[in-house]
């Protein structure tokens, strides 16, 4: 019994800790609904790089970028943080939760992971911390400060 407490305890991490790694979930199958990508900027993203939660009174959306980061980096200054995080908001946070006036999306790295792949969560780093809110039927973005 406590072996069975133990593991539900546990499943939500195990889900977390393969967050950029779509190999892996992909070809054991184990979550269906995150197979494929979306458009992101310029760039086609695996729905596995992404993360969306519904809190109570917004969506959060975390997305790691680090696997697309060669291609932001080539792409230099066409690339629109602000554009992708529309996207982000307009494609996979709309998709969850169609309801949601209130977005909060983080785009992250985890360029670091653990011996079974997880992320490393204290070696995270943030592009950037946005927030999208539906203001007379139009997305409004605004930047967060990093601490907040």
């Amino acid at each position: 019994m406590k072996l069975m407490v133990l593991f539900l305890g546990l499943t939500p991490f195990i889900a977390l800790s393969s967050l950029g790694h779509c190999d892996d979930i992909l070809s054991k199958n184990i979550a269906g609904s995150i197979s494929g990508t979306t458009k992101i900027s310029t760039l086609d993203v695996p729905l596995c790089q992404i993360l969306v939660t519904q809190k109570p009174n917004y969506v959060h959306i975390l997305w790691d970028a680090f696997p697309e980061r060669a291609a932001i980096q080539a792409a230099g200054k066409s690339f629109s943080l602000k554009k992708a995080v529309l996207d982000l908001v307009l494609g996979p946070g709309l998709a969850a939760v169609p309801s949601s006036k209130t977005m909060k999306i983080d785009v992250t790295e985890f360029p670091e992971r653990d011996d079974y792949g997880a992320p490393r969560w204290d070696k995270i780093q943030f592009l950037g911390r946005f927030e999208a809110k539906l203001v007379s039927g139009k997305w409004s973005i605004r930047k967060l400060p990093q601490n907040h």
